[in-house]
């Protein structure tokens, strides 16, 4: 579970950083974008971005622990965004 205190530490890292600037649009987009990035990078790890034959390539030729290690990646990936997009909707809606 340390990879959601990574993400509530890259959220308060970026709402220190848009705090000492003094505007909250500016937190939203910080974290909103840090969210999103760690979305983005989970999902081209995982594949689903690419076809069939390509997935079922991948899958042929990679052996079980090369693939346990990206399914390791991608739930990290996954788990650091969590604490991001709450942190986003909570403001959105309170702010």
């Amino acid at each position: 579970m340390k990879q959601l205190g990574i993400g509530a530490g890259i959220f308060c890292l970026l709402g220190i950083a848009g705090c000492i600037a003094g505007d909250i649009h500016l937190i939203i987009n910080l974290t909103s974008g840090a969210a999103l990035a760690l979305l983005a990078l989970a999902a081209i790890f995982s594949g689903v971005l690419g076809n069939g034959d390509i997935i079922r390539a991948y899958y042929c030729y990679e052996d079980k622990h090369e693939r346990e290690r990206r399914h390791r990646l991608i739930s990290t990936l996954l788990l650091m965004a969590i604490p991001n997009i709450v942190g986003v909707i909570i403001l959105y809606f309170y702010f």
